[in-house]
């Protein structure tokens, strides 16, 4: 779901992640171009991307083990925004579960 003021819709993008064991793995861009690496086994993690002219600055927090938060804060003079995705396996079996992390969560629009 994405919400830019007013607007709330339906919106997608695809990263491909490239496990390194239960809670690492490298993530790319969808055409193959590295982004950052993830490693959620303490519960929580910090990445930095720098696509000059502007820097990308992550924190990735597991809620549970189905759920995890992705935080953006990016800055530089073509970009000036923070983005928040959370993400939730779709099945109810646990493969790898991740490390539990408690913080506050926001409601997510009902469907």
């Amino acid at each position: 779901m994405l919400r830019f003021g007013a607007h709330c819709d339906l919106a997608e993008r695809t990263y491909v992640y490239r496990f390194l064991g239960r809670s690492r793995a490298e993530v790319e861009f969808r055409d193959g171009r590295p982004f950052y690496v993830l490693d959620l086994s303490s519960g929580d993690w910090n990445a930095t991307h720098l696509c000059d002219p502007d820097r990308y600055d992550g924190t990735f927090c597991a809620r549970d083990g189905n759920a995890w938060e992705m935080r953006w804060t990016i800055a530089g003079p073509r970009k000036d925004l923070t983005v928040v995705s959370r993400f939730r396996r779709r099945v109810a079996s646990v493969r790898f579960p991740l490390q539990p992390r408690a913080v506050p969560r926001a409601p997510l629009p009902s469907r």
